[in-house]
């Protein structure tokens, strides 16, 4: 997520620290920060929230509460003044048929002009990477991006009768802002009128009552909805929304209305004209603040360090959780009040990490740790046996697709047709990397194709640990099997493939006692990676007579003299003796590593060739 450094002070009483600092205070306690960018005199940094943080972190004020914690800042207490509702502005009328919405805060508002947004507000959400649209849905996505709160508006007019969260009829139609047509399905949460579905709950609105510049009245929406739902939706529909986002990650429902106040109070600065009615406020499980017990000799012995009991409680002021000594307690407990927005916290360990993370994991002291006994594992144990084994034999592992197009277990949402099922065997892929590779057997030098596999797959409603050989050369399969022999039992062909069952065969196998055996050891060798073409190759052959005195190395040495950086690869393949003559015969491998070569460029190359052999005495044949 994006965030602007002139935004984030926004948050703050004090003046921020330089934008390093924050990078590196982020790095080390809070999260991983993606990068950094200077546009228009304001620094973007771009961070990584994962899911465990993204309930309360996808906005400025999330972050800026996690600056505020881990550099002991003081949060503005930011208040936005309500507006005066009017009588004559009636509230909307909202009905929730469905659990799946949780809150749903609405208010009508009246005289408003829609235009293009002021150049703060533009340029505030370019900086973010957002597209300006106009001064409504601008001022509802700065209010997303600001405290997380997604928003929406709609044209009121447009609206027919009263409003209802509900679950989409199987096969209602909806189209949606961006044009597209999408088919919904019973499980599917829609806003509805009584016309039929204006907006897709939590993903996406709806174009029959969008805003556009002739909207007079807006029908404001500040909501909030089950996260799975979401998900399942957007996912399944193709949709993903920075709204879904928000709301699948398990948004508090007690920002809604602090949404909706802000709405309207920038509404209210951008139009003085709007009129707005009450709010209407539907809640009907409201959440509520938990509170819990701490006890900070657990939080230092689960830390391996000892943190201050001061300590602790500032650290705890300082997160918003309002930390309060028990009296009565003879441990010194600690309560705390769990704002509802940490979805994170809710056992005596969450808060030895939040503890400990603010506190610094750099205090931790350096001891070495105890020694603990490892129990070997049979599989991971004889499984990189049987690897070593097969390697040293000249065999090389795959690692091949374990999603193809038929098999008895089918995926719900596959990327591809060739990949909507969990495979049945290993021998498939296994010929068909065969298939690919054989071409390739003189660029190699190789007189064969030697592959194996040990994969999981589905066979006979059951997952299952196979083991595959495979070979362009049957007589190398029957040799690698034989080098393993102690530890496979029989093994089922297929074509070029020998498949067996991997999972069955170590239930055979006595335990073993430790990893020893295995090679494990560190060597001082180093392998230097050589950079290969991605360009196809071309073959062509060379037979000559030796002239007198001269031996096959000798005739090598001046074709690959002659050959320039396009010779890959000379191999002598056969030779033969006649008359007191011996003829040799050489299979030359070109490729380039920046273009495709043609036969030009390689008839050349073999002209230049036969030329220099034969001034040296060789009978071209």
């Amino acid at each position: 997520m994006k965030i602007s450094y002139k935004w984030l002070q926004t948050f703050f009483e004090q003046p921020l620290p330089p934008v390093d600092k924050l990078v590196e205070t982020s790095n080390f306690k809070i999260v991983e920060v993606e990068g950094t960018e200077e546009i228009a005199r304001d620094t973007i940094i771009d961070l990584k929230i994962l899911a465990d943080r993204a309930a309360y972190m996808l906005s400025h004020q999330g972050v800026a509460r996690e600056f505020a914690a881990t550099l002991d800042l003081k949060l503005k207490n930011r208040q936005i003044t309500a507006v005066s509702p009017l009588k004559e502005v009636l509230a909307p009328k909202v009905n929730i048929d469905s659990e799946l919405c949780r809150r749903y805060t609405a208010r009508r508002v009246e005289g408003i002009r829609v235009r293009e947004s002021p150049e703060w507000l533009k340029s505030s959400l370019t900086k973010l990477g957002q597209r300006s649209i106009n001064n409504i849905v601008d001022l509802a996505n700065f209010v997303m991006f600001d405290i997380g709160q997604p928003l929406h508006a709609f044209d009121a007019d447009k609206v027919q009768g009263s409003v209802v969260i509900r679950l989409a009829k199987e096969g209602e139609i909806i189209e949606t802002l961006d044009d597209r047509r999408v088919t919904l399905r019973e499980q599917d949460l829609v806003i509805a009128d009584d016309a039929g579905p204006i907006a897709i709950a939590g993903v996406k609105g709806g174009k029959r009552a969008g805003v556009t510049e002739a909207t007079t009245n807006l029908l404001l929406e500040s909501a909030n909805f089950n996260p799975s739902s979401v998900r399942k939706t957007s996912t399944s529909l193709g949709l993903r929304t920075d709204a879904s986002k928000r709301f699948e990650n398990n948004l508090t429902a007690d920002l809604c209305l602090e949404a909706l106040e802000n709405f309207s109070a920038l509404i209210t600065e951008a139009i003085p004209t709007a009129q707005f009615s009450a709010v209407t406020d539907i809640y009907p499980k409201p959440e509520e603040t938990k509170k819990i017990l701490i006890n900070p000799n657990l939080i230092s012995e689960r830390l391996g360090m000892e943190v201050p009991r001061g300590e602790q409680g500032k650290i705890l002021a300082r997160m918003g959780l309002e930390p309060r000594i028990v009296l009565d307690s003879k441990d010194g407990l600690i309560s705390v009040k769990i704002p509802t927005y940490r979805r994170d916290l809710s056992i005596p360990e969450d808060f030895a990490e939040e503890i400990g993370r603010i506190w610094g994991y750099d205090k931790l002291p350096e001891t070495l740790p105890a020694p603990v006994p490892v129990k070997v594992n049979k599989e991971y144990y004889y499984t990189e046996k049987v690897r070593n084994l097969l390697r040293d034999f000249g065999f090389s592992e795959v690692y091949l697709y374990s999603l193809v197009s038929k098999g008895e277990l089918e995926v719900q949402l596959p990327l591809a047709d060739d990949k909507k099922c969990y495979r049945h065997d290993l021998s498939e892929g296994l010929q068909k990397c065969l298939t690919a590779n054989r071409p390739n057997l003189a660029l190699l030098d190789a007189t064969s194709i030697d592959i194996f596999e040990i994969g999981h797959v589905y066979e006979g409603s059951k997952e299952k640990l196979k083991l595959g050989i495979a070979s362009t050369d049957n007589r190398r399969i029957n040799e690698g099997l034989a080098s393993i022999a102690d530890l496979i039992g029989k093994a089922e062909i297929k074509n070029n493939v020998r498949e067996l069952d991997w999972g069955e065969a170590l239930d055979g196998l006595p335990e073993p006692n430790s990893y020893d055996d295995l090679g494990f050891e560190l060597t001082k060798s180093i392998t230097t990676f050589k950079q290969y073409s991605q360009y196809p190759f071309i073959l062509r052959d060379i037979a000559t007579w030796l002239p007198d005195l001269q031996t096959p190395p000798d005739a090598e040495k001046i074709i690959k003299s002659e050959g320039g950086e396009w010779l890959v690869r000379v191999n002598l393949f056969d030779q033969f003796s006649k008359n007191d003559k011996t003829s040799c015969a050489f299979r030359l491998v070109f490729q380039s590593m920046d273009r495709t070569l043609t036969d030009e460029d390689v008839n050349a190359v073999i002209a230049r060739i036969t030329k220099a052999l034969t001034k040296e005495g060789y009978i071209i044949r």
